[in-house]
């Protein structure tokens, strides 16, 4: 299975992982699911550190992206592409953060399952 990651479950699994539901974490460690994390999220947590607010707490953003692209992280990136932003168009928001939005059309563009909130949604 193909899962991409909301920024907030994101972060939370990079940052303290323990704080996830255990249902979430083992869907996110089993090694035959594919798990994704949008380059939208880091530009959507750079934009709340440019505001005032680190959602990484004491890890700076340069460290993150580092620990998003180790191997050992387990996960793979998902560049924002033209079809996700086509997509975006024809259907209406979903809410009023624009970057969750996008993460949201990356994964009904790419047919993934998405993992939000403690939820697990399929788009596809």
């Amino acid at each position: 299975m193909h899962y991409l990651l909301d920024t907030e479950t994101l972060v939370t699994y990079l940052t303290k992982p323990e704080s996830l539901l255990k249902e979430i974490l083992t869907h996110i460690k089993d090694p035959k699911n594919h798990i994704y994390a949008s380059t939208v999220s880091i530009w959507e947590i750079a934009e709340q550190m440019e505001q005032g607010h680190n959602p990484l707490g004491d890890m700076s953003l340069k460290d993150f992206v580092e620990a998003l692209y180790e191997e050992k992280s387990g996960l793979k990136g998902l560049p924002l592409c033209g079809g996700a932003i086509v997509e975006s168009t024809l259907i209406p928001k979903q809410g009023h953060n624009p970057f969750k939005h996008m993460i949201i059309f990356q994964a009904i563009y790419k047919g993934f399952n998405f993992i939000s909130g403690g939820e697990i949604r399929d788009l596809g």
